[in-house]
């Protein structure tokens, strides 16, 4: 996969010609992304744009120590809610802040994620991903039904739009939509934590 060097953090998500729209607007308006602001600025334990930063990159990355991966099949994207970027397992594996991503000098595909810890989410390209950061996970659920691990795992890493970690559940949202079509999951996801980072690190991040 190429390494897109574009302009502006948002626009670095390019992972495939889709989601340079999809990723395109750095807001969202909402009532719902409004009271997601309100509940993670009461409950903000970043107190500072630097302890943000460093949440949301590992060590790894940050020394540039990633190790080898299987390659991007360019169509598997998806959302993972529910992420602790304080866990071994997350911390183990190579994690970029999604803010960042414009100024690594790595290629897109090496990282596991692009991680948003404002809403606990990370943006993933593999399925493996899914199980690292649950490895104790005992229960499945794809579209609101209980299934059988092996059924999770039979399922194709394009066929997921959002993915909930919840304890021991994992819950699957499937698309709706062909694979090679863009996840609006991901548009969400990261307009909700621009807007967020924002709204609490507006003045840090205009000075760096």
């Amino acid at each position: 996969m190429m390494n897109f060097k574009a302009e502006s953090w948002v626009s670095k998500l390019c992972l495939v010609p889709a989601l340079i729209i999809c990723c395109a607007i750095w807001v969202s308006c909402s009532s719902s992304t409004e009271k997601l602001a309100d509940s993670v600025s009461s409950n903000n334990v970043y107190k500072t744009f630097a302890e943000y930063r460093a949440a949301g990159t590992t060590e790894t990355v940050a020394k540039d120590s990633v190790r080898e991966k299987a390659a991007y099949d360019g169509q598997t994207q998806f959302v993972i809610y529910g992420v602790d970027v304080t866990s071994p397992e997350f911390k183990e594996w190579d994690f970029i802040l999604i803010r960042d991503l414009s100024a690594s000098n790595l290629p897109d595909s090496y990282f596991d994620g692009y991680s948003m810890p404002l809403t606990k989410a990370v943006f993933a390209i593999r399925k493996e991903v899914i199980r690292h950061l649950a490895p104790r996970a005992s229960k499945f659920i794809i579209d609101g039904k209980e299934v059988a691990e092996e059924e999770f795992d039979r399922l194709p890493g394009g066929h997921i739009q959002r993915v909930t970690l919840l304890g021991n559940t994992i819950e699957i949202a499937t698309r709706l939509w062909p694979e090679d079509e863009h996840n609006p999951e991901i548009r969400m996801a990261v307009d909700n934590e621009a807007r967020l980072m924002r709204d609490l690190f507006g003045d840090e991040m205009d000075t760096e």
